[in-house]
């Protein structure tokens, strides 16, 4: 059994949200850290990632209108105030997201 070939920037991708998938587009990632998606609507999505022990976690991270995808240091601060207490994160504690996704709501690959 061969593994998948890991994301890269380009390859397109679906959100679940709320039971609907959203078609989008790897705009820039960091390994075993985050990934950034721009989905066909235009807004942009983070899934904050966690390797830890083993144990896989992962968090969807819907941004604010006002982040700038081209600026990784922003998007990395992001991701680590979401990965810093990944159970008891609120939104009002991730500058820069406007909302946090639900456990049921995930990125897969096309």
């Amino acid at each position: 059994m061969t593994r998948p070939e890991p994301l890269k920037v380009g390859d397109p991708v679906r959100i679940l949200v709320d039971e609907t998938e959203i078609s989008g587009q790897v705009l820039a990632l960091a390994d075993w850290q985050w990934i950034l998606v721009q989905t066909d609507d235009g807004r942009l999505w983070l899934d904050v990632v966690m390797n830890v022990s083993a144990a896989y976690w992962s968090q969807l991270v819907l941004l604010d209108s006002s982040t700038n995808a081209e600026d990784p240091h922003a998007i990395s601060e992001i991701a680590r105030a979401v990965a810093w207490h990944p159970r008891r994160v609120d939104v009002v504690d991730v500058p820069g997201a406007e909302r946090l996704g639900r456990p049921s709501e995930r990125l897969t690959r096309l």
